[in-house]
């Protein structure tokens, strides 16, 4: 049932309603005499701000007063009286990824997708330097702007370290977050960290990517059985748009074991940026802005850096055609010098320097890297891929350095020197630790003892 709508709350002026929970409205308000538009979080009015429930809305309050970052809904005022209790938090104009996902049923695209989990797993290292764990993290709580702004929302059932209590589950949940989104540990009720978020965080990118949630199942049980316990369906068989490197991130967050996740939320931002610059990829607020604009929700479609180039001015006939002409055939004739000089017999052409790697070397050679179960390869402190890959990587003949990582194995690092036109074969088992054997149901008795028949 709707709830009356208040004319005013304090100083805000409600517009409308926005959403509703179990213990809460939202509304739509203009704060006066600012005339600063906000969202009104307020406790229902059948519920006494004395109440042990109204106490998880404050609580919110405290946990949000303690985060001051971009990528977080800014908390502008807390009121509680005898009768009414409500946050006073910043207004998105735009709309949620869980709106973003209805409409782009194919995936969001790998800009976009990339750009909004760079913004929530920043966030979330504001949050988790502070000992806040967010524990609710779902489509349906990230914003986006109109502008491309992330915005990380709904901090109800945070963890807080500095707070003395955890809030309970309220009664006819299923308790702390979406299952959806939780974690295996999570769903089975031990104390979890921030490596929790970081789960929820590859949930939400492999649907971002994939157009699918990565665990689909028919119900709430079959869907915590197929999160506890099976490997989603590789994100590049469904998205083959995907990088290679991307598709691994998505893989070691969704780790049912934390250790074998990112270490923390900060670390995922860097790997992500990093990987998005070595791959070409661009980020930000564009490219969200973008994909709200295609999804109709408002957002600012941009043009492409291509079409918003000026347009050149045009060529001058007669002379400038002639001098064009003439230019080319210069260009020409030094290329074809240089070419003769780089084949002439007893020229030294650097060939043994291997301080850059490239891509389309002078004299070829060719590196194969296997590695089980899989690492990150880099070759002269350049990154080239992620393996499995079926190319070859081209070198130059000569020594190079090849580095293994993967974030639960010590580093592997190989020297190599190929000659001309060889291909060297590098394979690695990376010393990732086996995960702890799970207890049984029931251990068998222990083998009896030899028998003493002495006194």
């Amino acid at each position: 049932m709707t709830p009356a709508i208040p004319e005013r709350l304090g100083d805000c002026r409600i517009q409308g309603v926005l959403g509703q929970g179990p213990l809460t409205v939202s509304y739509r308000a203009t704060q006066e005499p600012l005339g600063r538009q906000v969202t009104v979080k307020a406790l229902r009015a059948s519920i006494s701000p004395s109440s042990t429930l109204a106490a998880r809305l404050e609580r919110e309050a405290r946990v949000l007063a303690a985060l001051r970052h971009g990528g977080i809904l800014a908390l502008h005022g807390f009121v509680q009286n005898d009768e009414a209790m409500w946050l006073v938090l910043e207004h998105v104009e735009g709309a949620s990824l869980a709106a973003l996902l209805e409409r782009s049923r194919g995936g969001v695209g790998v800009g976009a997708a990339l750009s909004i989990v760079v913004g929530l797993a920043e966030a979330l290292a504001h949050a988790h330097e502070r000992g806040i764990i967010h524990r609710d993290l779902r489509p349906e709580h990230t914003l986006l702007s109109t502008e491309g702004d992330v915005k990380l929302a709904e901090f109800g059932v945070a963890h807080d370290e500095r707070l003395p209590s955890t809030p309970e589950p309220i009664e006819g949940t299923s308790g702390f977050g979406t299952p959806a989104y939780m974690a295996p540990e999570q769903i089975l009720g031990e104390n979890i960290d921030a490596r929790a978020d970081i789960f929820a965080l590859g949930v939400m990118l492999y649907q971002m990517l994939g157009g699918v949630h990565p665990f689909e199942a028919p119900d709430l049980r079959s869907l915590s059985q197929r999160i506890r316990h099976d490997t989603p369906t590789p994100l590049l068989r469904i998205a083959p748009q995907v990088p290679p490197p991307i598709e691994r991130i998505v893989a070691q967050c969704l780790e049912k074991l934390p250790d074998h996740r990112p270490s923390s939320a900060a670390s995922l931002a860097t790997t992500l940026r990093r990987l998005a610059e070595e791959l070409d990829i661009p980020l930000g607020r564009r490219e969200i802005a973008a994909a709200l604009a295609r999804a109709g929700l408002g957002g600012q479609q941009i043009t492409s850096p291509a079409a918003s180039r000026p347009t050149p001015p045009p060529r001058r006939e007669g002379i400038g055609r002639a001098a064009g002409g003439q230019l080319f055939i210069l260009f020409c004739m030094i290329l074809g010098g240089s070419a003769i000089q780089a084949n002439a017999p007893g020229i030294d052409r650097g060939f043994d320097r291997h301080d850059v790697l490239e891509l389309v070397p002078e004299r070829p050679a060719a590196l194969r890297v296997l590695a089980r179960p899989w690492a990150s390869v880099y070759v002269d402190g350049q990154f080239v891929d992620v393996t499995p890959f079926a190319r070859p990587i081209p070198l130059r003949a000569g020594e190079h350095e090849v580095l293994l990582r993967h974030p639960s194995a010590p580093e592997e690092r190989r020297f190599i020197k190929p000659r001309l036109n060889e291909t060297v074969l590098v394979e690695v088992e990376m010393k990732v630790p086996p995960p702890p054997p799970r207890p049984s149901a029931s251990a068998p008795p222990p083998p009896p003892g030899p028998r003493s028949d002495g006194p």
